[in-house]
This record gives C-alpha cells, sequence and structure tokens, in this order.
C-alpha cells in the first residue's frame, strides 16, 4: 500500500513539475492567464515556495496585460505591507477597467483612515457607488451606509 501512495505521489509530483514547466513556458508568450496563475501559486506557496516577489513578477505582467484580478492582487500585497498609496495605484487601474470589487477597495481606503489618506466620504461613497453599479451587493451596502 505504501508503495502505491509513493508511487501516486511521485506521479503527482513529476506532472506539476511538467505543468508548472508549461505554465511558466506560457507566460513567456505573453499568455495572461498563465502569467496570473503563476503569480496565485507564488503568493500561496502552490507547489512552488510561497514567495511575494515572484509573485508580485506574474500579477504585474498579467495587470499589465489587462488582468483586473491580477491589479487587484497587487494592490492587496502593496496594502497589506502597509504601502496604500502603490495599493489605491492598482485598485483605481482595475476600478477603470471595470473591476467592481477594485472600486470597493478604493472605497475602503478613502473611508478608512491611515497615515497616508484622511477619510474622504465623498470619495469613499463615490467608489462603493461605482462598485455597486457594476453590480458588487456588497459596495452597494457600504454605500447605502454611508450616503
Amino acid at each position: 500500500m505504501k508503495k502505491i501512495i509513493l508511487g501516486l505521489s511521485l506521479l503527482v509530483s513529476c506532472s506539476f513539475a511538467a505543468t508548472l514547466q508549461e505554465t511558466q513556458a506560457q507566460c513567456a508568450k505573453n499568455k495572461t492567464v498563465a502569467c496570473y496563475n503563476l503569480g496565485v501559486m507564488h503568493l500561496n506557496g502552490m507547489g512552488v515556495e510561497k514567495n511575494t516577489e515572484k509573485a508580485l513578477e506574474y500579477f504585474t505582467k498579467a495587470c499589465k496585460r489587462g488582468d483586473v484580478a491580477s491589479c487587484t492582487n497587487i494592490g492587496d500585497i502593496h496594502l497589506s505591507s502597509g504601502d496604500p498609496i502603490l495599493a489605491a495605484h492598482y485598485y483605481l487601474n482595475g476600478c477603470d477597467r471595470g473591476d467592481a470589487n477594485s472600486c470597493k477597495k478604493v472605497g475602503n481606503i478613502y473611508y478608512g483612515e491611515n497615515i497616508v489618506f484622511k477619510r474622504d466620504l465623498p470619495k469613499s461613497q463615490y467608489y462603493y457607488k461605482a462598485a455597486c453599479d457594476l453590480g458588487d451587493e456588497n459596495g452597494c451596502n457600504l454605500y447605502n451606509v454611508i450616503k
């Protein structure tokens, strides 16, 4: 039984390594979804060593190619590392491309008070409304709370 499990583990491991190499090759060929997937893998340590810098590298490639989820992930990484200015830049990028989640996160930055941004309810309301208009129910709820 142990041999079967070990054999299956080896098979999955080899298969994953081939998939990782293929995904890296696809990203190198400007396949946006491959770059996004590599970013997620490195951010979460899925089959690779967890590496935020590598995640940022892959998310940046995908964001530059128009993937709004990658832009939002970059914003999340910068916000969690204490850089709300860079976070807002990437969230605005996503919001400008019609991503409701990014709009809501810009609203959150303006609603919360921190070292860089003072609370700005009109701007917060604007971005929550944008998120709501794009179909984000939580954005609608937040908009209704502060309007």
